[in-house]
């Protein structure tokens, strides 16, 4: 009978040694899963969030002209001048939107003016049917209303750097009204404005 009860009591010791092995074994690997799940997110959640934030980036433009609603927008960072104009509810039927690069990308506190054909035909010495300028016996007169970069680089020394401020400008500040406005642009003093002036219109 004693060496009953001393053989159950053993058996009753080793299966609560094991049982208390085994819950050991679980907890190690639980704690182990948790460590590498919070070492995973803790290397990707700083670059996410980043890139989230990089993407939600937000600019103000105001558009006007020829648009159905004129305004300051505020649009995400790397919009196109496309992109706004359908926000905006898109351009009137009278808008001349061949004046304006529509794959331009937005800046922050740009503004954006769309000009009427009826203005590009008061202009003057512009086609509105092709896009070109009007020639004389000097050869091809520039519009620096409507040219684009690749027409304004034919002037004598104005790059595709001067030629692209000379865009900037009359998007931001409308129409040049006079040649002489053209020294409103940054890169053009006196002495290019003479070599160019008797070659542009506006």
């Amino acid at each position: 009978m004693l060496i009953a009860i001393i053989i159950l009591s053993l058996l009753t010791a080793k299966q609560s040694h094991d049982t208390k092995v085994k819950e050991n074994i679980l907890k190690a690997v639980l704690s182990s899963s948790q460590g590498s799940v919070n070492l995973t997110d803790s290397q990707i959640s700083p670059d996410s969030k980043k890139e989230e934030e990089k993407n939600d980036e937000k600019i103000k433009v105001y558009i006007c002209g020829e648009i159905n609603k004129a305004g300051v927008y505020e649009i995400s960072k790397n919009t196109r001048i496309i992109d706004l104009i359908e926000l905006a509810g898109g351009a009137k039927p009278g808008a001349f939107l061949e004046s304006i690069n529509l794959a331009e990308i937005l800046t922050d506190s740009q503004k954006i003016y769309v000009p009427s054909k009826l203005e590009a035909s008061n202009s003057g010495n512009y086609n509105l049917q092709d896009g070109s300028t009007q020639i004389n016996d000097k050869g091809k007169l520039v519009n620096v209303n409507f040219a684009p970069v690749s027409e304004l680089e034919l002037l004598p020394g104005i790059g595709p750097e001067l030629a692209q401020r000379i865009i900037d400008y009359r998007n931001n500040s409308g129409f040049f009204k006079s040649k002489e406005d053209l020294k409103n642009v940054t890169g053009i003093g006196d002495k290019k404005f003479e070599a160019i002036k008797d070659l542009i219109v506006i």
